[in-house]
């Protein structure tokens, strides 16, 4: 589905989580100041060997854009993250910083 042209994807470890195949949910922390950036993620039902592959400290690069602009937004290493299951789907939440 085009989302008035909108690109984005996960990339965590070496695995690629792209905004055309599934529902990705990402909020950007960033500062002028010298703090860390924070990014929050969420990845609707990836499927069982996508959830057991995901470790701490494991690489975490957001990418996104328009059309044929895209670029990193951020780029650090998971922090936290957690599966849950609703009634209808799996959400993974991801909880990053910059590295």
């Amino acid at each position: 589905m085009d989302f008035w042209l909108r690109a984005a994807e996960v990339i965590i470890g070496g695995k690629k989580y792209d905004l055309s195949d599934f529902k990705v949910k990402f909020d950007v922390q960033t500062a002028d100041r010298p703090q860390v950036g924070k990014a929050s993620v969420e990845i609707y039902n990836l499927n069982e060997d996508g959830r057991n592959a995901m470790e701490k400290k494991q690489p975490c690069i957001i990418n996104a854009g328009y059309k044929d602009d895209v670029g990193s937004v951020f780029v650090g290493e998971i922090m936290e993250f957690e599966h849950a299951q609703g009634d209808v789907d799996w959400v993974t939440t991801i909880k990053a910083v910059d590295n």
